[in-house]
């Protein structure tokens, strides 16, 4: 059985784009190579949806927009998913919480990069003592979708003073090893 994990498609209240879309499902849909304009993947949608009416998925289907932007995974905190287990793809087909959700993309196996963000926000992965470079930082960022700066704004803003964050890389791009 897999593990829902829905995506926002808006950047959050307090952050410096807020309100801006993300294009986390486009960036999802292009690293696993789906042609989100296709008929085909209409009718992927309406069959893998049975819970959610057709004027819903047209909605959802006709604003995705075009990008040639990917995203590999995402950083989620805890370790609420193992190594190889199946992650399946949602994102709210209204309000967040309030809402069905829409599963976007098969399900697909993933694999694991412990995280840690300590409070002055330098980024650990692995277990390593050692923090990621600017450099190495600003790939985990664009493989999570984002601007370096955008990462790291996501992430400053969820505490206010920030106390660090650990959790877990979830990765579905199978050549990404950190």
């Amino acid at each position: 059985m897999s593990k829902a994990r829905t995506f926002s498609r808006t950047f959050p209240v307090g952050h410096d784009s807020a309100g801006n879309k993300t294009l986390f499902v486009e960036k999802i849909l292009n690293t696993l190579d789906i042609n989100y304009s296709s008929i085909s993947y209409k009718n992927w949608l309406i069959n893998n949806n049975p819970n959610i009416d057709e004027k819903t998925i047209n909605d959802f289907f006709d604003n995705l927009e075009q990008t040639d932007k990917t995203k590999s995974h995402t950083v989620r905190k805890g370790q609420s998913i193992k190594k190889g287990e199946l992650v399946s793809f949602r994102v709210w087909s209204e309000k967040p919480y309030r809402s069905k959700q829409i599963k976007f993309a098969p399900d697909i196996k993933v694999n694991i990069f412990p995280v840690k963000f300590d409070d002055l926000g330098f980024v650990y992965l692995n277990d390593s003592p050692d923090y990621l470079k600017h450099d190495k930082q600003s790939i985990l960022a664009k493989n999570d979708g984002l601007t370096n700066i955008e990462f790291m704004n996501w992430f400053f803003l969820r505490q206010k003073p920030f106390k660090g964050f650990e959790g877990q890389v979830i990765c579905w791009d199978s050549k990404i090893e950190y």
